[in-house]
């Protein structure tokens, strides 16, 4: 085992951590700006920014979905992922680089142009990656399309806008989503993953930005693909 790459995994929090017990400077990853060839518009709402104090995304089109480079395979072997593509390899590669969670959708899945984060009505329910049927109520806070739910903010996406190997075009989101919040939707709906894990905990309000840079770079590197939006940003935060 590489014990060197294990460690950069885990830098996103350990190195937090540690420059707070000890007293140290912590230098933050940078990232740069993204080129874009901003001819696709999306429209953001957020209902209550105190769940959602800062929302990133924007558009890739032209990707190729495929087999992870080996780099990437391997050091998501060693924390114990399983590659499944280079999409989703590449997503959680930097929720455990970082403790940023992120979320891709299939764009050709989406309907509509307007991305709302909300929370659930009555009657509303999620078909999720994960194969199951959530009914939602209030306590959920969803990502939702002009027609429905497409994710369970911070917990997990929807099976219907799932990115396979014939994904073409990918929505991107990298957002900040209330610990509370994402707490008492993960209670009511007997559901944890990775990403609550760590919303639950606290992320990063002020990070959103530059993990979406970062996520856009290895997207460009590994998938192929184009920004065709500008860095959309909605809530409270951002900068």
């Amino acid at each position: 085992m590489h014990h060197w790459a294990a460690a950069r995994l885990l830098q996103g929090g350990v190195a937090r951590d540690i420059a707070c017990v000890k007293n140290r400077n912590f230098k933050p990853l940078k990232y740069k700006k993204p080129s874009s060839i901003r001819n696709k518009v999306i429209d953001i709402s957020i209902e209550n920014d105190s769940d959602c104090e800062s929302y990133v995304c924007g558009i890739i089109k032209g990707i190729k979905v495929g087999k992870s480079p080996k780099w990437l395979i391997d050091r998501l072997k060693i924390v114990g992922q399983k590659s499944v593509n280079n999409i989703v390899d590449i997503s959680n590669y930097i929720m455990l680089e970082t403790g940023q969670p992120t979320h891709i959708f299939d764009y050709n899945k989406i309907n509509g142009e307007n991305i709302s984060i909300r929370r659930a009505k009555k009657g509303e329910s999620l078909l999720a990656l994960d194969e199951k049927k959530y009914n939602l109520d209030k306590q959920s806070l969803i990502i939702s399309d002009e027609k429905s739910p497409i994710a369970l903010a911070g917990i997990i996406g929807g099976l219907e806008t799932s990115v396979n190997e014939n994904t073409e075009i990918i929505f991107i989101e990298s957002a900040y989503f209330n610990p509370i919040t994402i707490r008492k939707s993960s209670k009511i709906n007997q559901i944890s993953t990775d990403a609550s894990k760590r919303f639950e905990r606290g992320t990063d309000p002020l990070i959103c930005k530059n993990i979406f840079y970062k996520i856009i770079e290895l997207i460009k590197e590994n998938c192929g693909g184009e920004l065709i939006t500008d860095t959309i940003e909605s809530g409270r935060n951002t900068y």
